[in-house]
């Protein structure tokens, strides 16, 4: 059942969905967002995440219906 004031159909079954992908120093794994954005909000949390002291390589990916990114998410090592 869908939410009142929500026809079927709508625009908001095409919404494409994001999570964020981080490095966090010190650490052997990407880290990955518990909360999927749309992608105003992706773009928020993106800039504030990357501000935090110890985060490079912030990453919109986008998330297939259905699907959620593995976490965590290994980082390759370059020896």
């Amino acid at each position: 059942m869908q939410p009142p004031g929500t026809p079927s159909g709508s625009a908001e079954d095409d919404v494409q969905i994001y999570r964020l992908l981080w490095t966090r120093a010190g650490r052997d794994e990407r880290q990955v967002s518990t909360v999927s954005y749309d992608a105003k909000s992706a773009e928020y949390y993106k800039a504030r995440t990357a501000a935090a002291d110890g985060v490079s390589d912030v990453e919109i990916v986008p998330v297939e219906p259905g699907r959620q990114p593995t976490w965590p998410v290994v980082v390759s090592g370059g020896s």
